[in-house]
């Protein structure tokens, strides 16, 4: 009889580990294997929560929500800036308050990703005791001026949801594969030197302002000398969803509000695209156990692009091409100590992405996502800026489930910001976000 309960006993030992085997990820297996009593496996269980897994598998598709919001940072909203504008409309508190209203509403959903643009200084320490009471980790890249409040960009997600793999903060045209022009050294310096422009860059409809100068007074402006100086900085974080293991890649990027000059705006937005793609590849080897069957980790880049959808570097993110022959594909840099002399060509070296809203709209952004009404246009005789310059770029895994849907031009009560009762717009940009599917 005692070997008959001693065998009995053994035998529920065995199928219990091997129920717990079964529903166990291979780190909790592992710490199964170290197992030898039936009170250590309880422990077990109870220590790494297997008992829940015996009972809900885990979901083989992951399902989560991005949000990208450019805030408008609070050293631009101001009535000099916004003539025309209800001053109370521009107050920073109750912008402030109005934006954390909509961020709460977003993160009733369990599962999701906030991309933010503009973030000041003076709204960031704000940002941060709003998610860290939450539940949630915010990182950020402040990187602006002081007459835009040292603005940057930011992201949060709720870490009950989302297990934190990696954080790239990056100023990106410190990353660009390959570098920058160089000069030889040791030739003589010319006279003439590349066209610099120090002025600051005042929000979008900066190069409007009537103190610049005009076309025909302003040197060339050297589009790769530009990009060089930038100092925008792009975050990426690399995450793996806790109810399904499946890790993917974000990025967040404001770029250069530099419309003016188109072959800026395809060198930026090319580094912007290859740079994430790029983490997605090497942070697959790394995090992602199925690395021999794909050779990158799904990704996403949000943000406040300054790009119209008819604009090419819009054409070169959705295709991963650009026809030499547009205007804004980068001309060669030339040597200015050297006649003929090239010193780097430029060449798309990006997989193209599909616009979230686009996907689920076959084929149509939103009719605006930015709504403003500067000082400059109006001083030039100009009307309201109304027009989509904000996306969700997603890779190939992705699939849309869901999008908020953008009102039209002609259904809202524009100019932006306007906390009118009904209209609630805090921002001069208004808040995109789509559900999304990975399989």
């Amino acid at each position: 009889m005692p070997k008959a309960h001693t065998f009995l006993k053994a035998s529920t030992r065995l199928v219990t580990l091997i129920v717990l085997v079964l529903s166990s990820s291979p780190f909790e297996v592992q710490a199964l294997t170290l197992s030898s009593s039936s009170n250590t496996v309880s422990k077990a269980l109870i220590g790494t929560n297997l008992l829940g897994n015996m009972f809900s598998p885990r979901k083989s598709k992951a399902a989560i929500r991005v949000v990208t919001y450019n805030l408008l940072s609070p050293n631009l909203a101001t009535p000099l800036s916004y003539p025309t504008l209800n001053a109370e409309n521009l107050d920073p508190n109750r912008r402030l308050d109005t934006i954390l209203n909509k961020l709460e509403q977003e993160m009733s959903h369990k599962r999701v990703v906030l991309c933010l643009q503009e973030v000041s200084y003076d709204w960031a320490g704000s940002l941060h005791t709003f998610f860290s009471n939450r539940g949630y980790h915010m990182v950020t890249g402040l990187y602006g001026k002081q007459f835009n409040g040292y603005m940057g960009v930011a992201m949060a997600w709720p870490t009950s949801s989302f297990e934190t793999l990696n954080v790239d903060i990056s100023r990106l045209s410190d990353k660009r594969i390959g570098g920058w022009p160089q000069e030889d050294p040791f030739l003589e310096e010319e006279e003439a030197k590349p066209y610099k422009n120090d002025k600051p860059c005042f929000n979008l409809f900066s190069w409007l302002l009537p103190w610049r100068k005009t076309s025909d007074e302003r040197p060339p402006l050297d589009p790769w000398d530009y990009s060089k100086k930038r100092f925008n900085v792009l975050l990426t974080a690399t995450l793996r969803e806790k109810d399904t293991d499946k890790c993917f890649c974000i990025g967040n990027y404001h770029m250069p509000c530099a419309f003016y000059a188109p072959q800026v705006m395809t060198i930026h937005s090319e580094m912007a695209a290859h740079h994430v793609q790029s983490l997605a590849r090497r942070h697959c080897i790394e995090y992602n156990e199925d690395c021999d069957s794909v050779t990158s980790l799904p990704y996403i880049v949000a943000g406040d692009w300054n790009i119209k959808p008819r604009d090419a570097a819009y054409n070169l993110l959705t295709t991963g091409t650009l026809s030499i022959e547009d205007p804004a594909y980068p001309e060669p840099a030339m040597s200015a100590r050297k006649a003929n002399q090239v010193l780097m060509t430029w060449e798309p070296r990006i997989s193209a992405m599909r616009s979230a809203y686009a996907d689920w709209k076959q084929g149509q952004e939103p009719d605006f996502t930015n709504y403003a009404a500067p000082r400059c246009t109006y001083e030039e005789g100009g009307e309201d800026f109304v027009d989509t310059l904000d996306y969700i770029f997603l890779s190939p895994e992705w699939k849309v489930l869901e999008i908020s849907e953008i009102a039209t031009r002609d259904q809202v009560k524009g100019p932006f910001p306007n906390l009118a009762d009904g209209v609630k717009e805090p921002s001069d940009h208004v808040l995109l976000a789509a559900r999304l599917e990975l399989e």
